[in-house]
């Protein structure tokens, strides 16, 4: 299911405002479906255009790695949170997390019908939005304490 297409890679656009935070998700879905005659039904989603974010958000497990080729099959854990974007690598899975854990910048799979699709590109759009707007609430510090620290010798 890896699909290493590192092309569309992370990195804010220099179209984007600064302090700006967003991304784009693009839907796809299966043309040719009919209720009761097919038996699944394809939905792929991508992160592109990411502003402030990058287009890698969405977090995956490698589930098995062949040993003789080194490829890796993946499965979807979810949308990935502000800390699993500096914590997971893109594209290449982090052999130190246990499994192993990859972020890429597309969803791409098949449930039994179209209107199961159509819930999880929902979700999908709310959990993009919390990752957003966490990320948007990070960049809004206020002071804190001040403290000085002394010794002597």
């Amino acid at each position: 299911m890896a699909d290493s297409d590192s092309s569309s890679s992370s990195s804010a656009s220099s179209s984007c405002a600064p302090g700006e935070v967003s991304i784009r998700l693009d839907q796809w879905g299966q043309e040719d479906y009919v209720i009761n005659t097919h038996r699944g039904f394809r939905l792929r989603i991508r992160a592109s255009q990411g502003c402030g974010i990058d287009n890698e958000i969405f977090r995956y497990v490698v589930v098995r790695t062949d040993s003789q080729s080194g490829e890796h099959d993946y499965a979807l854990s979810g949308v990935c949170t502000w800390p699993d974007l500096e914590q997971y690598p893109a594209y290449e899975p982090d052999q130190e997390s246990d499994p192993p854990i990859v972020r890429l910048d597309y969803i791409d799979i098949v449930v039994d019908t179209e209107a199961i699709a159509l819930d999880v590109w929902e979700v999908v759009q709310e959990e993009v939005e919390k990752l957003v707007n966490s990320i948007v609430a990070g960049q809004t510090l206020t002071a804190g304490d001040a403290v000085v620290l002394t010794g002597a010798v």
